[in-house]
């Protein structure tokens, strides 16, 4: 929100070692897109390997993750978009008794656009006197009164009243996106099924920090 009434309009860059931390269920969706990720890049592999050296790279398409449910992401983003992109590369053994060894070096990202929704609202608590529970009442603009209401001791704002500050030039969206660190995973390859078997690395999906 700060940089939304900043106005700059400027692109954000987000941690997404912390929104993995924040967001469990987000986290367990990556770790098996991910896997349906590698699975492709085995199938790719063996479709092209020919006993040469081979390197290529390869995108998923955007998947939409889970809404986030830790209240500082939910305000942040809400909703939003994540892929992954890698660049593989197989090698030949060097000794005939040997398997190939593949190579992925990849990255998930994440992206979204921080704007509003008509139709959509939020209800938020109103501010306490300083030392009490006694909620603030404030008087809403009568511009501002078709889109924010008081119920209780909460506001309840519709995205109109918010994307009102962008229309009039004092408020900017902007893009939010953010990758993970470069990630490398080892593996060997049968050349005879064509399937990887970890070698070094684990596949345990994005890791939980940067």
């Amino acid at each position: 929100m700060r940089r939304y009434l900043e106005g700059s309009g400027e692109p954000l860059e987000v941690d997404v070692g912390k929104l993995l931390r924040d967001e469990p269920a987000f986290q367990l969706r990556s770790r098996a897109t991910l896997q349906t990720f590698i699975d492709g890049i085995e199938v790719r592999i063996r479709d092209q390997y020919r006993g040469q050296p081979l390197s290529f790279q390869v995108t998923s398409p955007w998947m939409e993750a889970p809404y986030a449910t830790s209240q500082n992401w939910y305000y942040a983003m809400g909703g939003y978009s994540y892929a992954y992109s890698a660049e593989v590369n197989v090698t030949t053994p060097l000794t005939p008794d040997a398997s190939p060894t593949v190579e992925v070096q990849y990255q998930m990202h994440t992206w979204d656009y921080y704007y509003w929704d008509k139709g959509k609202s939020v209800t938020i608590p109103r501010p306490t006197l300083p030392g009490t529970d006694v909620p603030v009442s404030l008087p809403i603009p009568q511009e501002y009164q078709p889109h924010i209401t008081e119920v209780g001791d909460s506001w309840h704002v519709k995205d109109t009243a918010l994307a009102r500050l962008h229309l009039t030039g004092l408020a900017r969206e902007y893009e939010i996106s953010g990758p993970t660190e470069l990630i490398r995973l080892n593996f060997a390859l049968d050349p005879t099924s064509g399937q990887l078997t970890p070698s070094t690395v684990p596949l345990e999906g994005p890791p939980a920090g940067r």
